[in-house]
């Protein structure tokens, strides 16, 4: 029976996603905005939208996984709050269709880093008021880790 392998990151790749991430707070927030090319440096990034900026986030710790929402949605798997790591995503739906991502930052205590619409720039929030469903509007849709197979290494 095929087993599903979920992305194990190394100390290395998580210490970059957090280093990088850390440079992104407050940049601009442009929905559909892209980063072209990945490779820029995160003071030449001028708006993100927010699964682009998981996807160039992860592009700086040498992976490439795919842009939007929805197929990075698809390119994981639900995991378990008490097994969080930096470089997980969490979701919101509206509609039951995936419409926003971010990513975990920080562990203990849980941090997420996303590029916001509501705050028109790139947050650091508390994953617990990540998880908060407010009426009318996008809600919370679960914790994911990346499927290894869906991932390949920059080169």
């Amino acid at each position: 029976m095929y087993e599903k392998k979920l992305l194990d990151l190394t100390p290395d790749q998580r210490k970059a996603l957090q280093l990088v991430a850390a440079e992104m707070i407050g940049k601009k927030y442009e929905f559909g905005a892209e980063v072209e090319p990945l490779s820029l440096k995160p003071e030449e990034v001028q708006s993100i939208d927010c699964s682009e900026l998981v996807q160039y986030l992860f592009f700086q710790a040498g992976l490439k996984v795919v842009d939007g929402s929805v197929n990075q949605y698809q390119d994981s798997e639900i995991i378990d709050e008490k097994d969080i790591r930096v470089g997980d995503l969490v979701f919101k739906k509206r509609n039951d269709k995936t419409v926003h991502v971010g990513m975990i930052f920080f562990t203990n205590p849980n941090l997420v880093i996303e590029a916001e619409g509501w705050y028109g720039k790139v947050i650091l929030r508390d994953l617990a008021k990540f998880q908060e469903n407010r009426p009318n509007s996008a809600q919370y849709a679960g914790l994911r880790r990346f499927l290894e197979e869906k991932v390949c290494k920059v080169v």
